[in-house]
């Protein structure tokens, strides 16, 4: 009896030992790739003979590019029409078609993998931005700036003005109402924009970049 209970339970741990590892992400991302891998394959397979080498072909003179080679040593055959000889080539015409697959399949997947990675790249760079606003909101300084008509902000968007990191555009207000600001929204006269800033230098950026005198602007709001 406590032979076949550890026989069980032997057993036991190697089925949950190989659910595991079945159930493993990376395994599972392995056999989708194999999968959509062999479809892949015999599209790209099919677009060489049905759709690339037709028109070579007739280029050619309607000759199949798989048959293209280089008789080094021609077949014989016997008065009763048996190879007593088998023909020996150089069959470049076949390579050339599996070097033409290769080289689709290699620039798809080429392209695939680069747009995975620049979309990877964007996300985690804009994760990176989102994170980055939000501990400036938690620790920087609220100020308002008045954009007067005229000014070279005016009929801009808020991502042609080049803002300094540290410094943000949080909300503008307009005509009485609030708007919260994208890199497209365009500054119109009169802009009220409401700026969080860490430090009185990344404040000097914003008004030197608006072409403000801030000495002037802080007078205005304490009149």
């Amino acid at each position: 009896m406590p032979k076949i209970k550890r026989t069980k339970k032997r057993a036991k741990t190697f089925f949950m030992g190989f659910k595991d590892f079945v159930t493993r992400g990376n395994i599972l991302d392995l056999a989708i790739g194999v999968v959509i891998g062999g479809a892949f394959g015999k599209i790209v397979t099919s677009l060489v003979n049905d759709m690339i080498m037709p028109p070579i072909s007739l280029l050619l003179g309607n000759q199949e590019i798989g048959d293209l080679k280089w008789t080094l040593k021609p077949e014989l055959v016997d008065m009763e029409g048996l190879v007593t000889q088998a023909e020996i080539a150089l069959r470049y015409g076949a390579f050339i078609m599996l070097i033409l697959e290769f080289l689709i399949i290699a620039f798809s997947i080429y392209a695939v993998v680069t747009l995975v990675i620049r979309r990877r790249t964007f996300l985690e760079k804009t994760a990176e931005l989102e994170a980055e606003k939000v501990e400036l909101e938690e620790e920087a300084q609220p100020v308002e700036i008045v954009i007067p008509e005229g000014n070279m902000a005016v009929g801009k968007k808020i991502m042609a003005l080049n803002f300094p990191e540290k410094g943000i555009i949080a909300m503008i207000s307009r005509n009485n109402e609030f708007i919260t600001p994208k890199g497209t929204t365009i500054i119109e006269p009169n802009d009220m924009l409401i700026v969080l800033y860490e430090r009185d230098e990344i404040l000097d950026e914003v008004y030197e970049l608006l072409h403000l005198n801030r000495k002037l602007e802080e007078g205005k709001e304490h009149m």
